[in-house]
């Protein structure tokens, strides 16, 4: 299973996407998503909208798979590096 990454997504007026916004973004946003990843899936979502498209919820996942995807790279180049050895 392994680290769970967790990305925000909004989208302002316009419906662009918006990863991790701003508190002032959040409150004019027209899509509220918060979606946590693995390494290989997306694994829970919580979701608000308001006259959200299935193509933009689409890219949603997307966008945050892949923002969480370099998360879970960085955290790797960081375990490798930096980490200790797991307990038995």
């Amino acid at each position: 299973f392994g680290p769970v990454g967790i990305m925000r997504v909004g989208a302002d007026g316009e419906m662009n996407l918006i990863v991790n916004p701003q508190v002032e973004q959040q409150e004019e946003s027209k899509l509220d998503a918060v979606i946590s990843c693995t390494k290989d899936a997306v694994t829970q979502l919580e979701i608000e909208g308001s006259e959200v498209s299935e193509d933009i919820m689409s890219q949603a996942f997307d966008l945050a798979f892949t923002h969480a995807s370099a998360w879970h790279k960085m955290m790797d180049e960081l375990r490798s590096e930096y980490g200790k050895p797991k307990l038995e």
